[in-house]
């Protein structure tokens, strides 16, 4: 994302050696922009494997699954307060000075929000490939008795 970002975007193409972060001009505007996609891109990421990590046995497919019970209210004030955060981060003109960001356009937000799915795609992907924990071990096995150094 970082080399080719700013082509998926016809009107955000700028120099991504010489332009000025700070500046005011469109390149600038544009660096500021790709640099908030990557940020976005990162937090939605981030929620995403917040709903995945939710479920952790290799059979347990639904992360949705009791999401609304009394029981998780506090992980969903913590996720939407986290989702609403970044909203804030990414649109509103205060935080944009403080943190540095720039407004997005819906097509850039759907990027990052894509990405961010794909988070959870790989996860289900995961524990899929691996649908029990002995496949998955034999996969990752490292054998700590042998020595590296006393082979042969």
């Amino acid at each position: 994302m970082l080399y080719s970002v700013p082509f998926w975007f016809s009107n955000s193409a700028y120099d991504l050696v010489n332009t000025d972060f700070f500046g005011s001009g469109a390149s600038s505007i544009a660096m500021r922009q790709h640099y908030t996609i990557l940020f976005n891109t990162f937090v939605m990421m981030t929620l995403g494997y917040q709903l995945t990590c939710r479920k952790l046995g290799w059979s347990e497919m639904n992360i949705l699954s009791h999401l609304f019970s009394l029981d998780n209210k506090w992980f969903l004030i913590v996720f939407v307060a986290e989702f609403g955060m970044q909203w804030l981060i990414v649109e509103f003109p205060l935080f944009n000075e403080i943190f540095g960001t720039e407004h997005l356009q819906w097509s850039m937000h759907i990027t990052c929000w894509i990405f961010g799915l794909g988070a959870i795609a790989v996860n289900l992907a995961a524990k899929k490939v691996f649908d029990n924990e002995e496949h998955y071990s034999k996969f990752f096995k490292i054998r700590l008795e042998e020595d590296p150094a006393n082979q042969s």
